[in-house]
């Protein structure tokens, strides 16, 4: 069987709610017709069936002020103060309603040539016991109508975070195979080792070192396994600086490179191999088309309670007029996909072309700490 979205528990609660109160009150309609022909030995007064469709109607009204009052009550927190005030309004509506059920027993007579009778405490009171007990057995049951429904909601919302998780997780791997066939890639590898091993023929063992050492980093980085879908932002960016480095090594002169994070946001937690597909776009076009110098600008930021990361590259000119919106490639799809399912609506991604250059701006719910803070 399908599970309900919230949606549609909302409105099978209030199918529900309206159903008890129209059984209710129809249940009381024929039960006091019943014993009211017991009474008048089967041939009832015209004005008997005005007065209970009154009183019939003036219930339901007073139902719906119950409802509305449970309604009203639903966050309240304490159990203790939902049901005392459930209790009073319950008790304040059926004092009302036997108001209204004895006057109207002593008026209607009067509207079709009868004689109106004279207010009696003893009936009022008894019309009291009776509808104290069926507006309090009403309010009970909304209440527990009302539970019901939180408990559903709550185990609906569970199992949507359950499937957004399983499914994160799921592009997380994809994300980490993609990294795994692009560090593998033979063209990668190959230039890497070939500027190595140059620097070593040309006695540069400086330089051939730390292509070497940011080579191991950015491999053991890379292909460290990934336990969470959420890690801090400090270890994206040793990734991306391991990264950085062997194309520092091996365009020393061609990119500027500038990493800016405060401290504060470097325990902020980001989706693992999150950024690596951005920068590796902008090292890309950072280099490839432009001529001289380039530069490539990680800034991360807190805006509004979202965590903003920008990586804005110094490509060449030409192409998109500037700030138009470009259109999602494979990488910026994997990224936007990835941040769609784990925050929804409340994070985005924005790519734009610049004057010389290009801008990915990644919107994110800013969380710290460990998952289940974050959660």
């Amino acid at each position: 069987m399908p599970e309900r979205t919230a949606a549609e528990t909302l409105q099978a609660t209030r199918i529900t709610t309206l159903r008890l109160t129209l059984g209710m009150w129809i249940f009381c309609l024929l039960t006091f017709t019943a014993s009211l022909l017991v009474a008048y030995g089967g041939a009832l007064p015209v004005w008997l069936p005005v007065w209970l469709g009154l009183i019939t109607v003036t219930g339901m009204l007073g139902s719906l002020v119950v409802w509305a009052v449970v309604k009203r009550l639903e966050r309240s927190r304490s159990m203790s103060v939902r049901w005392a005030i459930l209790a009073v309004v319950a008790a304040a509506v059926a004092m009302l309603q036997s108001l209204i059920d004895t006057r109207l027993g002593n008026l209607a007579p009067a509207l079709f040539g009868g004689q109106a009778s004279t207010f009696r405490l003893e009936a009022f009171a008894l019309n009291c016991l009776i509808y104290v007990w069926l507006f309090g057995f009403y309010a009970a049951a909304l209440e527990l109508f009302s539970m019901h429904e939180k408990a559903t909601l709550h185990a609906t919302r569970s199992a949507d975070y359950a499937r957004q998780l399983a499914e994160a997780r799921e592009l997380a791997r994809d994300a980490q195979l993609q990294m795994l066939r692009f560090q593998l890639n033979p063209h990668f590898l190959f230039n890497t080792l070939n500027n190595i091993s140059s620097l070593v023929v040309s006695g540069d063992g400086r330089k051939a070192e730390l292509m070497i050492a940011g080579l191991c980093r950015f491999l053991r980085a890379s292909l460290a396994p990934i336990q969470d879908e959420l890690i801090a932002l400090s270890h994206e960016l040793t990734l991306i600086e391991a990264y950085l480095d062997v194309e520092g090594v091996r365009f020393p002169y061609a990119l500027d490179v500038e990493i800016d994070c405060p401290n504060s946001l470097e325990g902020a937690l980001v989706p693992s191999l999150i950024l690596q597909p951005l920068v590796e776009n902008a090292v890309k076009y950072a280099l490839t088309p432009s001529l001289g110098r380039s530069s490539l600008r990680i800034v991360a930021r807190e805006q509004d309670g979202a965590l903003v990361v920008s990586i804005i590259d110094g490509g060449a000119k030409g192409g998109a007029p500037v700030g138009a919106v470009v259109g999602p490639g494979i990488g910026l799809q994997n990224v936007a996909r990835r941040i769609e399912v784990i925050y929804g609506a409340s994070a985005r991604l924005e790519a734009r072309r610049l004057d010389e250059g290009f801008s990915a701006r990644l919107h994110i719910p800013l969380r710290r700490g460990d998952l289940e803070a974050a959660a």
